[in-house]
Formats: C-alpha cells, sequence, structure tokens
C-alpha cells in the first residue's frame, strides 16, 4: 500500500507543479496555484474517505494510489 502512494506521489509531482505553472499563466498567477492544490486536496480527502471505506485490500490499495496523485498536486 505504501509503494502504490509513494509511485504514484512521486510520478505526479512534476505533473502537479507544471499544471499550477500553466493554469496560473492565464489570470493571477497565484489563482493557478490555488486552483490546482484545491484539486488535489479535493482528491486527496475523497481517496482517504474511499480508503476508509474500503473492504478489501485492493480497494485500499487502490484509494493510496489516488491520495498520491492528490497530493502532488
Amino acid at each position: 500500500m505504501v509503494n502504490a502512494y509513494v509511485l504514484t506521489f512521486a510520478g505526479f509531482l512534476l505533473l502537479g507543479g507544471r499544471a499550477a505553472d500553466l493554469f496560473g499563466r492565464r489570470r493571477v498567477y497565484l489563482f493557478g496555484r490555488r486552483r490546482v492544490y484545491l484539486f488535489g486536496m479535493g482528491l486527496f480527502t475523497l481517496a482517504s474517505l474511499a480508503g476508509g471505506l474500503a473492504t478489501d485490500a485492493a480497494w485500499l490499495t487502490a484509494a493510496r494510489a489516488v491520495q498520491g496523485v492528490g497530493y502532488s498536486a
């Protein structure tokens, strides 16, 4: 479970930073970063809920992987 979290976090960390830079260029620079941050926090929160409600190891591993994606944004 830890590997799913770490691998997705490391893989999507650069992508999240790049998305914040791209969305920030169109409007006020801070607004783009805030939008990506809030999206990541929302995704991480929903994945935490899914992990808490997981009934087997496969669902828990999938939820941890989605948490890694959310935390990287």
